[in-house]
């Protein structure tokens, strides 16, 4: 099992729930395009990406490009 102090972020709840098998650490999922209208969510990725490390696993779809660059742009 892999195990991170970094938090792991992930598109749904299906891919959360598949890296929690494989990793021990804390995942975050971004309920999709939730994550361009989640204020909490976005002030806690930047939270934890500053203290902790983020590591971002999307889809490697058109979908999961957009996420994934929303993503870096928030936590820069």
């Amino acid at each position: 099992m892999l195990s991170t102090d970094r938090i792991i972020v992930v598109e749904g709840v299906h891919d959360r729930d598949a890296v929690a098998k494989v990793a021990d650490a804390t995942v975050i999922q971004t309920d999709g395009f939730r994550i361009f209208k989640d204020k909490e969510l976005k002030e806690t990725l930047r939270e934890l990406a500053r203290r902790r490390g983020v590591i971002i696993l999307t889809d490697s779809d058109r979908a999961g490009f957009k996420i994934r660059k929303y993503v870096e742009d928030i936590i820069g």
